[in-house]
């Protein structure tokens, strides 16, 4: 898995032998190609941790129905910040300590190798707990790579925009972005948070006008 501890590592410049450690360059390679390329597709569709959670969110939510917890749109705008926080942290300390171990915070890593301090499985038991009423709660708001995604897939070569010109703002691509990286301010003006944009299509099969596309970077990209 991708993870802060491989940014942090590059940033201190140490890379591991090609000849013995491909399948590490290979998964590095593919997914900033992937992140430059196509947005981030990664965090959307491959990350396992994000499966996990997807998952118990949604089988939570069918087994007690109602179940979801809301979070205002005031206190979702601000608390996303905390992920930038945590990965700046994580690799500025990488930086003084010269050493890449500060940097194990993410809870996918205590989960998947079942190796974590007290606190480490505490965070664990935290955020799954919480991803049973909010969806992807460690994503959206804790994650570091996640952050650094997010940043990298703003410069995507392709993305999802919205055809101003033919749009009728109904909102149905805010209601079902289950992100929240599609809002509408008070002039019906769409505003796509590119860094929250996990790609999950959910916009493009509810536009009713279909004016919401996946392609090329241009001139009304948001």
């Amino acid at each position: 898995m991708f993870s802060v501890i491989h940014l942090a590592n590059m940033g201190l410049m140490k890379f591991p032998p090609f000849s013995q450690h491909i399948l590490w360059y290979m998964l590095v390679g593919l997914i900033l190609s992937s992140l430059l390329i196509l947005g981030n597709i990664y965090c959307g569709s491959i990350c396992p941790f994000a499966a996990v959670q997807e998952t118990l969110f949604k089988l939570f939510q069918t087994l007690f129905p109602g179940s979801q917890r809301k979070i205002s749109e005031t206190f979702d705008q601000k608390a996303r910040y905390i992920k930038y926080g945590v990965l700046f942290a994580a690799l500025i300390l990488s930086f003084i300590f010269a050493s890449s171990d500060v940097a194990h915070v993410e809870v996918f890593i205590f989960l998947f190798t079942f190796h974590a301090p007290f606190w480490g499985w505490a965070l664990v038991i935290v955020m799954v707990g919480l991803s049973l009423f909010y969806y992807r709660f460690w994503c959206r708001y804790f994650c570091p790579i996640g952050a650094f995604n997010g940043l990298v897939a703003t410069l995507s070569f392709f993305r999802i925009t919205v055809d101003e010109s033919n749009c009728h703002q109904c909102e149905k691509c805010a209601q079902v972005c289950p992100t929240q990286a599609i809002r509408f301010d008070k002039n019906k003006v769409s505003t796509i948070d590119y860094p929250e944009c996990i790609l999950c299509g959910q916009c493009l099969q509810n536009c009713p006008e279909k004016t919401i596309i996946f392609g090329r970077k241009n001139a009304q990209s948001r």
